[in-house]
């Protein structure tokens, strides 16, 4: 796995103390049993075929999540690099925009939108599109924080899906998955980024 998706993988930590700060709120305090396992992600997305790359243990400490899983993934055209991590304990409060942690450390973050993604569902779920520049060369990140079937990227989004947790026995798990690819243009990047990104959605919801 290339160096700047495992720097952007430690800055997108957003673990905070939860029991304490949601107790007493309706909120519940017990993280849920978990039935994922990232290991289980299947190496094969239609034209998409995988190999795990290893994670510095040191890295994996840092990142503080329960489990983790490095991937590169390519078809005939292109190569996608897929980090994705599953946390039992984070909060209410404002993600870490991976958008700092590639500003610190050397690339140009030229813009970022959001990209709806659709799984089989066929419902619109927000991501996030990044496009950025380091040493004349474009590099292009899709992430999204997924909890059952539903997405988000900010601060916001995630105080909405938090607070849909009052009243529940469990506090789910919170699955972050990124993707990054290196292409001519952000057009591109989307066409490739897409095809890989749903399925893996998918996935993600048949563990909640």
């Amino acid at each position: 796995m290339t160096v700047r998706i495992l720097i952007a993988a430690v800055c997108l930590l957003a673990i905070h103390e939860m029991a304490e700060l949601l107790k007493g709120r309706g909120m519940p305090t017990e993280p849920a049993p978990l039935d994922l396992r990232l290991e289980e992600m299947p190496l094969s997305f239609d034209a998409w075929t995988g190999k795990d790359i290893p994670l510095d243990p040191h890295v994996f400490q840092a990142i503080g999540a329960e489990m983790a899983v490095n991937r590169r993934y390519q078809n005939r055209s292109a190569a996608v690099d897929l980090h994705s991590d599953v946390f039992t304990t984070y909060g209410i409060r404002v993600l870490h925009p991976p958008e700092l942690c590639y500003s610190s450390n050397g690339f140009l973050v030229e813009g970022g939108e959001t990209m709806e993604i659709s799984g089989k569902d066929k419902k619109a779920h927000a991501a996030r599109f990044l496009t950025m520049t380091r040493n004349d060369q474009h590099v292009y990140c899709l992430y999204w924080y997924q909890v059952g079937d539903k997405t988000f990227w900010n601060g916001d989004d995630q105080r909405r899906v938090v607070q849909s947790f009052r009243g529940q026995k469990f506090w789910p798990p919170m699955i972050k998955v990124m993707l990054e690819i290196s292409a001519n243009s952000p057009d591109e990047a989307q066409k490739q980024l897409k095809p890989l990104a749903e399925p893996v959605y998918d996935w993600v919801c048949n563990y909640h």
